[in-house]
């Protein structure tokens, strides 16, 4: 597992974490993007991170997490902020697991070095009462990677005003996606930075990679 985390700015609204529980083998990810930018939107995400950490030492599954979260936050805050949120719980001997998306982007599965998006769709939290979040299964079979990121990647902006875009990224993972832990992510990143060039970066950028070995 490989993680790159860029903010926009020097507080950024961009969210991750993970847990891993040796005894079932099981670990568990969130990738999040908390609207508006900068100290406002890192506070509201560091309440909501709290609250996550609490639900992975009870091995909730995704989607009762997120509806827990979603109750959670509109109870607190005004409708004008959300969370867009995944939620992946793997078994790591198995390589199955499930995934609980709130209006993330698609996360991308990659097998024999073709990429694909795994259509899971939400609300992202914090907007409206949502209690039956769907999950997505997920198989990683031996030599399969898993990218999860934020928008801060396909909405990047060059000085020409083009957008990084979703065939770039799919472009990217299938050049790099060779090995996690040999800096795929990293070259992820630069291959958006080195689009980015001079512009002004307008979003935080977060990537997770995993990759099952055997």
């Amino acid at each position: 597992m490989d993680v790159e985390y860029h903010p926009a700015r020097e507080v950024g609204g961009d969210l991750y974490d993970f847990d891993w529980d040796p005894a079932s083998h099981t670990l568990q990810v969130i990738i999040g993007d908390v609207s508006g930018k900068s100290i406002p939107a890192a506070l509201y995400g560091a309440v909501f991170s709290g609250q996550m950490r609490s639900l992975f030492a009870q091995s909730m599954p995704p989607a009762q997490i997120l509806s827990f979260l979603n109750r959670s936050l509109l109870e607190r805050y005004p409708a004008g902020n959300y969370i867009a949120v995944a939620c992946l719980r793997l078994d790591l001997l198995e390589g199955r697991g499930l995934l609980a998306n709130g209006g993330m982007p698609f996360p991308y599965l990659v097998r024999g070095g073709i990429p694909a998006q795994i259509p899971a769709a939400g609300i992202p939290l914090g907007l409206m009462e949502v209690d039956d979040y769907s999950e997505t299964e997920v198989c990683l079979e031996k030599g399969d990677a898993l990218i999860l990121a934020s928008d801060g990647i396909t909405d990047a902006l060059n000085p020409r005003n083009e957008m990084y875009g979703f065939e770039r990224l799919a472009g990217s993972i299938a050049r790099h996606v060779h090995g996690i832990d040999a800096g795929c992510v990293s070259a992820l990143y630069r291959d958006v930075f080195d689009f980015i060039r001079n512009a002004e970066a307008h979003d935080d950028i977060t990537i997770i990679g995993l990759q099952r070995f055997a």
